[in-house]
């Protein structure tokens, strides 16, 4: 559980520092808009691929956390019938 609490933390200031950095270097950007858009453009979906990932890692590990929750009731379960 607490895996994931840091996870979520590790999330949200990734995309706080994302959005932050990427407000920043538009405003101090020298480039022309055309090209600014594009490096924004490439960012933003290098961006999105990796918060895929991390969602879906989150996703797995609360997966993983039910069927393992699953199990040991299950487990429990069964020593409580048999006793």
């Amino acid at each position: 559980m607490e895996n994931q609490n840091n996870f979520k933390k590790t999330v949200g200031a990734f995309i706080i520092g994302t959005v932050i950095g990427g407000i920043l270097g538009t405003l101090l950007a020298k480039d022309k808009g055309r090209e600014t858009m594009e490096k924004l453009q490439d960012k933003y979906e290098g961006f999105t691929e990796s918060l895929k990932c991390k969602f879906q890692r989150l996703i797995d590990g609360i997966k993983s956390n039910i069927t393992e929750q699953k199990k040991q009731g299950n487990d429990h379960q069964e020593n409580k019938t048999i006793h």
